[in-house]
C-alpha cells in the first residue's frame, strides 16, 4: 500500500514537472506508458477533435522526448532501428524520427510517410554535389493534401563545440552535443518553402508543378542567402496528392522499387536507391524461385531474370561507388580551398594588425623620449633664464676692457646683422610651433577616430568566431558578408594608424626636436647680440643707448624663453596623452590580435571536423554500398547455381 501511494506521487510529481515545461498541444503521458507506440499514441490523442490536433501533441512530444543520437549521425549510419528501441533509447537520428512519427500517426489513424531526400544546412554549401540523399523527413495527409513535418530539425540541433566563458577568457571545445531547441519551423508549411533546403530524393513528393530539379536545388542560392524564411502556411500548387495515397499503399518493397526509379530519373548521381531497387526486383523474382515447382522452363526463365537483375543493381553499385570516390575526392578538395582561402583572410589581417601593433611600440617608446627631450630642453631653458636674469643689470663701462675704434665698427656691423634675423627666427619658430600644433591635433583625431570604430571591428571579429563555432565556413553567406565588411573596415582603420605612425608621427617627433634646436639657435644669436652690444658699450663715447638696446635684448631673450617652456610644457602634456592613447590603442590591437588568432583557431579545427565528416560520409556510404552489392552478388550467384543444377547435361 505504501509502495503503491509513493509510485502514485512519483508518476503525479514527473506528470506536474512535464505539463509545465511542455506547450499546451502536447497531452501529458506518464513515463512508464511510453514504451509501446499504439499505447503512447493512444495517450497522446485521447480527447483531441480532430487529425490536426493529434499531429501537433505528436509533434510536440517527439521534440520534447527523442534526441538526436549525436554519435550515430557523426558515423553516418542511418540503419533503422525499431520503434520500440527509439521509445527505450530515448535517442534516434532522422530515420528513427520518421519511422516513430509514422507508427505514432498510423495507430492515430493519420496516413504518413517517410520521405528520403537532400538537404543543407550548415555543413553544406554551394560547392556541395548532392551525390547521395542525408535526410528523412515525414509527409502528413490531412484535410485532403499532403504536408511535409522535419520533427527532427524541429527538435533541435548539434553544436560542435562548447564554449566557456571566464571573464574576457573564451574557452572553446569540440564537443559534439545535441541542443535541444523545440520550434515549429518545419511544421507544415508551404512546400516552396520547405523544398528550399528539403528536397525529396523522389520528385513525387515534391508537391509542385513542375517540380524542382537536382541543378536547381543546387544552384538556387535562396538558402545560402536566406533571402526566403516567411512563416507561411501550406498554401502550394499541387501536381498530384493522389499520388501520396497509391504511395502509402505500397507495400514496403514497391516502394523502394518507386523510390529507386524516380530518384534515378530525378539525380543520376546518386544511384544507390535504383541499385536497391533491382537488388528488390532479383529478391521478389527469386522469392517466386521458390514458389516453381516441377517447370524447369519457367525456372531457367526466372534465374536468367535473376542474374540480369543483380548484374544491372552491380552495375549501379560499381557506379555508386566511382561516385562516391569522385565526391570524396571534390569535397576535399573544396574543404583544402576553404582552408586557404580562411587562412589567406585571416593570416593578411594578422599580418596587418601585427604591423600595427609594433608601430604603437614605437610611438609609444618615441613619445617618451620625447617627453625626456622635452623636459630636458625646459630644464635647460630654466638655467639660461637664471643667467639672463642675472646679467639683466645695467652694463658697466668700466668693467669691460677698452676697445679700439674698429673693434665697435665691427660690433655695431654684427650687432646690426644679428639684429636684422631676430625677426626671421620668431616667425621661423612661430610656424614650426603652429605646424607641430596642427600635426598633433591631427594625430589626435585619428587615434580617436580609430578608437571609435575598433569595437565595430571587435564585434565582427566576434561574430565572425560564432558563426565559425557553428561549422559555416568562407563559402557561406553569413562568413562572407561579416568577412568582406571587417576587411574594409579594417583597410580604412590600419591604413589611417599607418599614416598616422609613419608620416605624421614621425613629422611630430621631428618638429617637436627642429623647434628645440631652433630654440638653442635662437637663445645662441641673443647671447651673441648681447655681446656685442656690450662691447659695443664699452666702445661708445655714450653708453646709455648701448645699455638700452642690451636690455631690450635681453628682454626679448627671456620672453622667447617663456614662449618655448611654456609651449615645452603644452607638448609634454599632449605628448603624454599620446603615450597613454598609443597603450591603449595597443591592448585593442592586442585583443584584435587574439580574436584573429581564435578565428584562425576555430577555421583550423574546422576544416579538421570537414575532413574527418567527409572521409566517414565516403566511408559509411562506401560500406553501405558494398554490402548491398554483396546482396546482389549472392542473389546471382545463388541463381547461377540454380541454373547449373536445372540445366541437362
Amino acid at each position: 500500500m505504501r509502495g503503491g501511494i509513493l509510485a502514485l506521487l512519483f508518476l503525479m510529481i514527473m506528470g506536474c514537472a512535464s505539463a509545465d515545461a511542455l506547450p499546451r498541444s502536447h497531452r501529458h503521458v506518464p513515463f512508464f506508458f511510453t514504451y509501446r507506440p499504439q499505447t503512447l499514441s493512444r495517450h497522446l490523442t485521447r480527447g483531441l477533435p480532430d487529425d490536426s490536433s493529434k499531429i501537433a501533441a505528436i509533434h510536440s512530444w517527439m521534440c520534447y522526448h527523442i534526441r538526436y543520437d549525436v554519435k550515430k549521425g557523426l558515423r553516418y549510419d542511418f540503419s533503422h532501428q525499431s520503434v520500440r528501441q527509439t521509445l527505450r533509447r530515448r535517442r534516434a537520428i532522422c530515420t528513427g524520427y520518421a519511422d516513430l512519427f509514422t507508427e505514432l500517426c498510423r495507430h492515430a489513424g493519420i496516413k504518413a510517410a517517410q520521405i528520403a531526400g537532400y538537404t543543407k544546412n550548415e555543413e553544406v554549401d554551394i560547392t556541395d554535389t548532392f551525390y547521395t540523399d542525408e535526410h528523412m523527413w515525414n509527409m502528413v495527409y490531412l484535410d485532403g493534401q499532403w504536408r511535409p513535418i522535419d520533427v527532427t530539425w524541429d527538435a533541435g540541433y548539434v553544436a560542435q563545440y562548447r564554449v566557456f566563458s571566464l571573464g574576457p577568457i573564451r574557452i572553446v571545445r569540440y564537443r559534439p552535443h545535441f541542443v535541444r531547441d523545440p520550434v515549429d519551423r518545419y511544421y507544415m508549411v508551404s512546400s516552396d518553402i520547405f523544398v528550399r533546403d528539403h528536397l525529396p530524393a523522389n520528385p513525387g513528393w515534391q508537391l509542385m508543378d513542375p517540380p524542382l530539379s537536382m541543378e536547381q536545388f543546387a544552384r538556387d542560392s535562396s538558402y545560402y542567402y536566406k533571402v526566403l524564411w516567411i512563416d507561411s502556411k501550406y498554401n502550394s500548387s499541387r501536381h498530384d496528392d493522389a499520388y501520396g495515397l497509391r504511395y502509402v499503399a505500397m507495400t514496403a518493397d514497391d516502394r523502394i522499387i518507386e523510390d529507386g526509379q524516380k530518384s534515378y530519373a530525378h539525380n543520376h548521381n546518386n544511384q544507390l536507391h535504383i541499385g536497391e531497387a533491382w537488388t528488390v526486383k532479383a529478391e521478389q523474382a527469386a522469392a517466386e524461385l521458390h514458389r516453381k515447382v516441377k517447370d524447369t522452363l519457367a525456372e531457367l526463365t526466372l534465374c536468367d531474370t535473376i542474374i540480369r537483375r543483380a548484374d544491372r543493381a552491380i552495375l549501379h553499385y560499381d557506379s555508386m561507388i566511382l561516385l562516391l570516390d569522385k565526391e570524396h575526392m571534390e569535397r576535399n578538395n573544396f574543404n583544402e580551398q576553404k582552408r586557404q582561402i580562411a587562412s589567406g583572410y585571416l593570416d593578411s589581417m594578422l599580418a596587418s594588425t601585427r604591423h600595427i601593433s609594433i608601430r604603437l611600440v614605437s610611438a609609444v617608446k618615441r613619445s617618451k623620449a620625447a617627453i625626456k627631450s622635452c623636459i630636458r630642453s625646459r630644464a635647460t631653458n630654466s638655467k639660461r633664464l637664471a643667467y639672463l636674469y642675472s646679467q639683466h643689470t645695467r652694463v658697466n663701462p668700466h668693467t669691460i676692457p677698452a676697445t679700439r675704434i674698429g673693434d665697435s665698427l665691427r660690433a655695431i656691423t654684427t650687432l646690426q646683422m644679428l639684429h636684422d634675423t631676430i625677426p626671421h627666427d620668431k616667425e621661423r619658430l612661430t610656424r614650426e610651433r603652429q605646424y607641430t600644433d596642427q600635426m598633433f591635433s591631427d594625430f589626435m583625431l585619428r587615434c580617436n577616430t580609430y578608437h571609435q570604430e575598433e569595437p565595430v571591428s571587435r564585434r565582427i571579429l566576434y561574430q565572425m568566431a560564432d558563426t565559425r563555432t557553428g561549422m559555416a565556413d568562407d563559402f557561406d553567406h553569413e562568413i562572407k558578408t561579416v568577412r568582406d565588411q571587417l576587411c574594409a573596415q579594417k583597410m580604412k582603420a590600419d591604413t589611417n594608424l599607418y599614416l598616422n605612425f609613419t608620416f605624421i608621427a614621425d613629422t611630430v617627433f621631428t618638429s617637436m626636436r627642429t623647434y628645440r634646436l631652433d630654440v638653442s639657435a635662437g637663445y645662441r644669436s641673443y647671447r651673441a647680440l648681447m655681446v656685442q652690444a656690450r662691447a659695443l658699450s664699452a666702445a661708445s663715447m655714450d653708453p646709455h643707448s648701448a645699455d638700452s638696446l642690451y636690455r631690450q635684448l635681453a628682454d626679448s631673450a627671456i620672453t622667447a624663453l617663456h614662449d618655448a617652456n611654456r609651449t615645452l610644457d603644452k607638448w609634454v602634456d599632449q605628448t603624454a596623452e599620446v603615450r597613454n592613447l598609443c597603450r591603449a590603442q595597443r591592448k585593442f590591437v592586442s585583443s584584435e590580435k587574439r580574436l584573429l588568432a581564435f578565428n584562425k583557431y576555430i577555421e583550423g579545427r574546422n576544416w579538421l571536423i570537414r575532413l574527418r565528416q567527409i572521409n566517414r560520409k565516403a566511408s559509411a556510404y562506401t560500406r553501405v554500398t558494398n554490402k548491398e552489392r554483396a546482396r546482389a552478388i549472392y542473389l546471382r550467384a545463388k541463381a547461377q547455381k540454380q541454373q547449373i543444377r536445372l540445366r541437362p547435361v
